[in-house]
């Protein structure tokens, strides 16, 4: 089958902040993407972003920078509670859009850009740049796929702490600051990707004394009775992690769950035996020893690496040895943000107008998930 090759996309950056930074290196990964231009609302920040990654055109508005022709694509970084905004004057200039996460601040938010991206006929996406890893469809495939029995619970964390600033934007309530809105939709991504949309909802958060959630707990049950225990706090630091157990066995996606490189797997057998597919330190760190082992319930094979007190030696024999298509870890270059934006590439060179893995429905429903979490965390606290 013929996939479409990527088309030459120009892209404008929207906003630049450090997540922008990020995004920019990337996108010299990404086959057929240009960065032609930036806008920010202070000139003086657009010209410095532009002179740091010799980008052509810096413009001192969102609005000059939506109107330049030589931009096809914006990748929108601005804070929380401009996305609607951001990206309806996207679209009203006839720009594709990748909306940073979330999507938009509240449900009504989303349904006005989704209704416009309809309009207009342009691709919009958000970046949920986790969901287009590579690993996140592998672990999805591996659970679909039994083999570790019957899900049975999901608990997923982030915790990244931030000195307590009321003028920080994940600190201010109306820049729409919060655990949950800025770290809360990785876990919530992890738990809906793999065991589908809620049936029910529970929550509590503590708050800063400006009222913004700094921790924020979750328990969603799913339909298959499955339970997702979440929790996000940028209070302290959580080892940031994903694990699914279920009736055969247990899965872990190291950390950080939001950018996922690697994913171990144990089968319980008997109840009690485990069967592991790993080599002792020992073994690995001998000349012409096997990497990777055949697994009796795992397609291909499986690789381990250690998390903690590697040598060098072994860490560089295993990018060596290991192929880079291999599903149980990701030796790709970059922060991760390629991967959306190659969705993009894909996306726009096929006719689509959105995401077929991360759809502008799904947007909106995450942004409808995070509003009834937070509305069970009000509840909680003045009940």
């Amino acid at each position: 089958m013929n996939h479409p090759s990527p088309p030459t996309l120009r892209w404008g950056i929207l906003g630049p902040g450090a997540i922008a930074e990020s995004f920019a290196d990337d996108l010299a990964l990404v086959p057929g993407a240009q960065l032609v231009a930036v806008g920010s609302r202070h000139r003086e920040r657009a010209v410095a972003f532009a002179a740091r990654r010799a980008i052509p055109y810096a413009h001192g508005s969102y609005e000059a920078l939506v109107a330049d022709p030589v931009v096809d694509i914006v990748y929108i970084a601005t804070p929380h509670n401009r996305h609607a905004e951001d990206a309806l004057l996207c679209l009203a200039a006839g720009k594709h859009v990748l909306v940073e996460k979330p999507f938009t601040v509240t449900g009504d938010e989303a349904e006005s850009v989704a209704d416009a991206a309809k309009a207009s006929g342009r691709f919009v996406m958000e970046a949920m740049w986790t969901r287009f890893f590579p690993l996140f469809s592998t672990v999805r495939e591996l659970i679909n796929g039994g083999h570790i029995g019957s899900v049975t619970e999901l608990r997923a964390d982030f915790g990244n702490p931030v000195p307590y600033d009321p003028a920080h934007r994940l600190w201010n309530p109306e820049l729409a600051g919060g655990a949950l809105l800025d770290l809360g939709v990785y876990p919530l991504t992890w738990a809906v990707g793999l065991l589908g949309w809620p049936q029910s909802v529970e929550a509590e958060s503590s708050f800063a004394p400006n009222g913004v959630d700094e921790a924020t707990g979750i328990r969603l049950t799913h339909e298959s009775g499955a339970t997702s225990l979440l929790h996000v706090s940028q209070r302290c630091r959580t080892p940031s992690r994903v694990v699914v157990d279920g009736t055969d066995g247990r899965m872990t996606v190291t950390a950080p769950l939001y950018a996922p490189r690697r994913v171990t797997v144990s089968h319980h057998g008997g109840g009690t035996r485990t069967s592991s597919w790993t080599r002792s330190l020992a073994d690995l760190d001998q000349p012409g020893s096997p990497m990777l082992g055949p697994t009796d319930r795992l397609p291909a094979k499986l690789l381990r690496v250690w998390e903690s007190g590697p040598s060098r030696r072994v860490r560089n024999r295993v990018a060596e040895q290991t192929s880079p298509t291999d599903p149980f870890v990701d030796l790709s270059p970059g922060h991760g943000y390629h991967y959306e934006a190659e969705e993009c590439g894909r996306s726009i060179a096929a006719g689509l107008t959105g995401s077929s893995a991360w759809t502008l429905d799904d947007s909106t429903r995450m942004v409808r998930l995070l509003g009834e979490v937070q509305r069970s965390a009000s509840d909680a606290r003045s009940g």
